[in-house]
């Protein structure tokens, strides 16, 4: 069976997910939703877990910055990872990198200014 994704992570798309291998922390990125979703990984230890047995909780879902109009800016998270060690509970925070924005008008030209690079984010 599946390792199910909690409904609070209901995005349009899912572009990356990191665990983190000491704390058990999840994050899950979407790409449309310019979203992450936090949790943690039940049922497993140092970054090895039973798909049979192992569960994400949590329902902390965050928005990628806005710009001051409070239009997308980061609409291509391609990739994830903690970079902080964590100890207990949660790492503070997330490295995420960027594609390429989408020509032809596929995307917004907000999308431009963070496409293709590398950005860092502290967890609340």
């Amino acid at each position: 069976a599946p390792l199910e994704i909690p409904s609070s992570a209901n995005f349009v798309d899912y572009s990356a997910i990191t665990l983190h291998s000491v704390t058990q922390a999840v994050a899950i990125t979407s790409q449309e939703n310019s979203q992450v979703w936090i949790g943690k990984l039940e049922g497993g230890a140092n970054g090895l877990f039973d798909p049979e047995k192992a569960k994400l909780t949590g329902d902390s879902v965050y928005d990628f910055p806005r710009n001051v109009n409070c239009d997308l800016q980061y609409c291509n998270i391609e990739g994830v990872e903690w970079i902080s060690d964590g100890g207990e509970g949660t790492p503070q925070v997330l490295a995420a990198v960027s594609d390429k924005m989408k020509s032809k008008g596929k995307q917004k030209f907000t999308c431009k200014e963070k496409d293709q690079s590398i950005h860092l984010f502290a967890i609340p």
